[in-house]
């Protein structure tokens, strides 16, 4: 591989990290307050970076009575997929009790350039979650994450309810986030609600449009490859329900960085390809 395109190439995979952080907190229904309705959805995304096809993204939910199951599966396409070999698989499970959401575990496996990479969650004592990371954060270069820090938080996963929930709830724009991956610990921020409308493939129609702002608190790396902007890159998220009396879906995400635009698309609704 040429080592002028490293830069670039890495620098693409983490701003669509980035973007997975913020899609996958959104990706599933809203569940009721005492279970969890009945759901089996498989919803499919495609990734454009500067333009280009960069990566697909499938998520399947699967939920049943009181517990839920969340998987994504990312894979990097085109000149990107050649050059960085970029797979990622994440599985949470979990449940709802007395209208709260319990994390059972968070697994994710992951590659690019030849990296193996994955996170173990599980929750700790005195709410605190336990992290298994490989490589550890000292190997990583980055930032230590406190402990307490963790307490409270979701992981990218499971957040999905708790944000659809709420913003389907209030019907605006208007709620934080903390969350924490397992590396990286982080506020994501919804707000400055725009009643609009989008015209996709999959829908056309009324949406409802969210600019998100992700507040660092730990994990972030010490020495990143593109030097951190002192503008944050500007995020915004479509939202609308496909189906009268249905959960809002994300339609569309986009986030503008000084290297490029990051697009993502809605491609497929349906039921999990399993079935």
């Amino acid at each position: 591989m040429r080592h002028d395109l490293v830069p670039l190439i890495r620098c693409c995979i983490r701003a669509m990290t980035a973007s997975f952080l913020i899609l996958s907190v959104l990706i599933v229904g809203v569940p009721s307050l005492s279970a969890f309705e009945e759901q089996n959805i498989s919803i499919s995304y495609e990734v454009f970076y500067g333009g280009i096809r960069a990566t697909s993204l499938d998520v399947d939910i699967i939920a049943t009575g009181h517990t839920f199951r969340l998987e994504s599966n990312a894979v990097a396409k085109g000149p990107f997929g050649w050059l960085t070999g970029f797979v990622s698989h994440a599985v949470t499970e979990g449940s709802l009790i007395n209208g709260q959401l319990h994390l059972r575990q968070h697994n994710v496996r992951s590659e690019w350039f030849g990296e193996q990479r994955s996170v173990a969650l599980r929750p700790g004592e005195g709410g605190i979650v336990d992290a298994l990371v490989v490589p550890t954060p000292d190997k990583d270069d980055r930032d230590p994450v406190v402990p307490t820090s963790t307490i409270g938080t979701y992981d990218p996963l499971s957040a999905s309810f708790k944000a659809a929930q709420e913003i389907q709830r209030a019907d605006a724009c208007d709620l934080t986030l903390p969350i924490y991956d397992g590396r990286r610990r982080y506020d994501l921020v919804f707000r400055d609600t725009v009643r609009t409308s989008v015209e996709s493939a999959v829908y056309s129609g009324p949406a409802l449009r969210c600019r998100l702002d992700l507040k660092q608190i730990g994990g972030f790396s010490r020495k990143p490859v593109i030097p951190r902007p002192e503008t944050p890159p500007e995020a915004f998220i479509w939202l609308a329900q496909i189906n009268e009396g249905g959960p809002l879906l994300p339609i569309r995400l986009q986030v503008d960085s000084s290297v490029a635009t990051t697009m993502i698309h809605l491609t497929r609704v349906g039921p999990t390809k399993s079935n």
